[in-house]
C-alpha cells in the first residue's frame, strides 16, 4: 500500500487498514455522489443493471 496513492474505495473494502493505521482517510468530510457512475458502461450492461435495481426494489 505505501506509495501507491489516493483511491477511492468502499469503507467496507478499506475499514480494518484505516483502523489499524494502515491507511489514512484524508478528506474525512467528503460523500460520494449517491450511485455508481453508469458511464462508459455497455448498452447490454447497463440494461442488466436497470433490470436488477427494479426487480430488488419489487
Amino acid at each position: 500500500m505505501h506509495g501507491v496513492g489516493i483511491v477511492q474505495l468502499p469503507l467496507m473494502v478499506v475499514d480494518q487498514d484505516l483502523e489499524q493505521g494502515r491507511l489514512v482517510d484524508i478528506i474525512p468530510q467528503w460523500v460520494p455522489r449517491s450511485g455508481p457512475s453508469r458511464r462508459g458502461l455497455l448498452l447490454s450492461v447497463r440494461t442488466l443493471i436497470d433490470f436488477l435495481a427494479e426487480h430488488i426494489r419489487q
